[in-house]
């Protein structure tokens, strides 16, 4: 199966850059778009962000303050996977062959944590994904 996945990095959050997004999603007929620095919080009002033809799916918000950092929009058949985990900065996308997973801050640790225990959360849970299947790991990976 092939399928239009794209990862952008908007810096200064998704609403600022709502009608740029919109364009290039439309334009482009994608299938996934993952959208890292999105700053969408929590008690926002998601439906000045809505897309006609696509879902608006928010990453967990466990230690990103209450908004999720990374954001995706997906046509309606695609299916967001259901991962237990403990990476709030992480969606994970199912297609009939292959996953996508969408990271953010893989190099930014929650308090408490290290660079190498941040990595191995990360870690144990992309092992818990389907092992018959493709999977693309795509994201904002900066090295500091």
């Amino acid at each position: 199966m092939k399928f239009k996945v794209y990862f952008w990095n908007c810096c200064s959050g998704l609403l600022r850059k709502i009608d740029f997004v919109t364009d290039l999603i439309v334009s482009n007929n994608l299938d996934v778009f993952f959208i890292a620095e999105s700053e969408v919080r929590s008690d926002f009002n998601l439906g000045c962000l809505s897309i006609d033809g696509y879902d608006l799916v928010c990453a967990k918000t466990l230690h990103s303050k209450n908004k999720s950092r990374i954001i995706c929009y997906k046509k309606p058949e695609i299916k967001v996977l259901d991962i237990e985990n403990d990476c709030d900065d992480m969606i994970g996308i199912g297609f009939d062959d292959a996953i996508v997973m969408g990271l953010y801050r893989g190099f930014k640790c929650s308090p408490g944590e290290t660079k190498g225990s941040n990595f191995r959360r990360m870690l144990e849970t992309l092992n818990k994904l389907d092992k018959n299947k493709k999977v693309y790991i795509i994201g904002d990976f900066n090295i500091d």
